[in-house]
């Protein structure tokens, strides 16, 4: 379970599987849902109508790939007042604009558990607000990691009255939930929906960060490169501060994927110092994480530790499982290329278990691989043929030519 207790992962799994019950999930739930958008966007609209002007369009951001993140948003608010107030007396507009602050904020536990009180406690007295609850639900899950849970709420189509916006939305993030889980047909089939329907301006630049998001996703870094140019262009054109700092993010992704170090560096450090000035401590926190990696690319192990082990505790912290798995990944291969193979070997085993917790297949493979690797230096072949047989059992699954090579190359490792 991802840190925040029971409450945050137990309410999340009742809300799915109630939209597993019936085909007619969306339709009871949003019957009454006016014309508009009433998505959740990452940034909160200044006239609290609950209606969205601009978004951070992340996604899975770009992935570390193993260790590359990207992501976020940012904001300070405590809904601490949920439950202790009377419902009359708390518009569903505030509760909206608190909980998006909270997410902005990176505190993904509260958001996460405060977006499902709060379609709880308005599905009666105010259905229009539904799906603003309910897709900020999912829209969190997909940000700790969970992209099977979002997948489950992102495939229930929203009722015919609910705008064009919202629609748009929903299938941006669908496709990103459906590339992270390796189904890219059916990520490249929503995705081309979306850029169909979706008129210009700002929800287009949105459509733009979702198209770079699957195609990181899927290893297609011209083409991701492109996208999130263009992102960044739309974001600073609308002076949005969150996009960019995340945009930047995910261009040092590419860049760091590309073996394109200095600047890596430069757009994960102009990603901090813009995530700092505006209090976005996730960003902060993928920021930091991604430089430990260039760190370690560059050979600088020991900076890649301080930088990674940091913002692992803040990743912890923030409820941000998915970030977990990639950074205590990316302090294990420091401390292996350190000679510390015992704490290398505990950080990939924690790893493991927290991929194995969100089960998200991609990580389990890759922490799979490296206690193989490492496994096989200690000598213990018995123990690393079980991580080996598993990997290979993954990867098989996933249909990623790519995915199979690292296990390959310890099955011949093993036979020797």
């Amino acid at each position: 379970m991802f840190p925040g207790g029971r409450g945050a992962g137990d309410e999340a799994g009742e809300f799915i599987r109630a939209c597993r019950a019936g085909a007619g999930f969306w339709q009871r739930l949003f019957g009454r849902v006016a014309d508009g958008s009433t998505y959740l966007p990452a940034h909160h609209d200044p006239d609290r109508d609950g209606m969205s002007r601009r978004r951070k369009g992340e996604f899975r951001n770009g992935q570390f790939k193993r260790p590359a993140h990207a992501i976020a948003i940012a904001a300070v608010l405590s809904l601490s007042f949920i439950g202790c107030k009377r419902e009359s007396r708390i518009a569903p507009d505030a509760v909206y604009d608190g909980i998006e602050k909270e997410f902005v904020s990176g505190n993904l536990s509260r958001a996460q558990e405060q977006s499902h009180e709060a379609a709880t406690r308005f599905e009666s007295s105010h259905p229009e607000w539904i799906p603003a609850f309910r897709l900020q639900l999912a829209k969190v899950l997909l940000y700790q990691g969970k992209s099977g849970d979002a997948l489950s709420l992102l495939e229930q189509p929203l009722p015919a009255q609910v705008g064009l916006e919202s629609e748009i939305r929903r299938k941006a993030f669908l496709s990103v939930a459906q590339a992270r889980l390796g189904r890219f047909d059916d990520a490249e089939r929503t995705l081309k929906e979306v850029e169909r329907e979706c008129p210009e301006g700002t929800l287009r630049v949105e459509v733009s960060s979702a198209r770079g998001s699957v195609d990181l996703q899927r290893g297609d870094f011209d083409d991701a490169e492109r996208a999130f140019q263009a992102t960044l262009v739309g974001a600073r054109r609308n002076g949005d501060k969150f996009l960019q700092a995340q945009t930047l993010i995910n261009l040092g992704v590419v860049a760091l994927q590309e073996e394109h170090y200095e600047d890596a560096l430069l757009r994960f450090g102009d990603a901090s110092k813009l995530a700092r000035s505006i209090g976005a401590k996730l960003a902060i926190e993928k920021a930091e994480g991604n430089l430990g990696r260039v760190y370690y690319e560059i050979g600088d192990f020991k900076r890649s530790l301080v930088n990674t082990n940091e913002a692992e505790r803040q990743a912890s912290e923030l409820g941000a499982t998915i970030d977990q798995v990639h950074l205590l990944d990316n302090s294990g291969l420091s401390e292996y290329r350190l000679g510390n193979l015992d704490v290398a070997r505990s950080l990939y085993e924690r790893s493991l278990a927290l991929a194995q917790s969100i089960q998200n297949q991609e990580l389990i493979l890759d922490a799979r691989v490296d206690l193989g690797f490492l496994l096989l230096r200690l000598g213990d072949t018995n123990a690393a043929e079980v991580h080996v047989r598993e990997a290979n059992r993954l990867a098989a699954l996933m249909k990623n030519d790519r995915a199979g090579l690292e296990p390959a190359l310890l099955d011949a490792l093993l036979l020797k």
